[in-house]
């Protein structure tokens, strides 16, 4: 399957349906009401200073697809994205081949996609009471900056994965790819966006 193919199944039915069966989606789907009302806000006219890139995490392997209710390397049976002209179809295989192959749209979709981040308040610091102001959150864009090794290898352990074998694979189907320019702003300024409360008239 090429690339574009392949990344086009990313919005396809059978990708959605694939991934409503690997992966838990609470607790969103315990949404039952849907409400309409209006609010208003401010739009920063410097809107990409505020962008995180996802390219270095999905390249680098960090950035990963992981699936639910499933025992690390326990072996599975599915069909996913099958290829109509050519007849392909992936059987059996372990959790890390398997998401190697099922989460390839995804990657391709992502790679050349940005995030815009807040944390409401550090949860690290201070995971039973929401204290101190939102942080505006930033990515990793280069080797060396982290995460630790061994918390990355922990995460490998835990869930049955491989970054650094996600990343010589990533390397052999993801396109190059630029980030645009104003993104990850902390690279070209070494400074961060910090949020504080200052009082202002209210908007109508």
């Amino acid at each position: 399957m090429d690339i574009e193919r392949k990344r086009a199944s990313y919005h396809s039915d059978t990708y959605v349906a694939a991934g409503s069966a690997m992966m838990s989606f609470n607790p969103i789907k315990a949404i039952h009401q849907h409400l309409c009302a209006f609010h208003v806000y401010a739009l920063p006219q410097e809107e990409k200073k505020y962008w995180h890139s996802h390219q270095y995490e999905v390249e680098s392997g960090l950035l990963q697809l992981h699936v639910k209710n499933l025992v690390p390397g326990m072996a599975i049976s599915v069909v996913l994205l099958r290829d109509e002209r050519s007849n392909d179809s992936f059987g059996t295989a372990d959790i890390a081949s398997f998401t190697d192959t099922a989460e390839q749209p995804a990657m391709l979709e992502l790679q050349q996609t940005y995030g815009k981040t807040i944390h409401t308040w550090a949860i690290d610091q201070y995971p039973d009471l929401p204290l101190g102001p939102p942080s505006l959150m930033m990515s990793y864009t280069g080797d060396g900056q982290g995460p630790p090794p061994d918390m990355a290898e922990a995460r490998d352990a835990h869930c049955g994965m491989d970054t650094e074998a996600k990343r010589r694979l990533r390397a052999g189907y993801l396109p190059h790819y630029e980030k645009v320019t104003g993104s990850d702003e902390w690279e070209r300024t070494g400074q961060s966006v910090t949020f504080e409360a200052v009082e202002s008239e209210i908007r109508q």
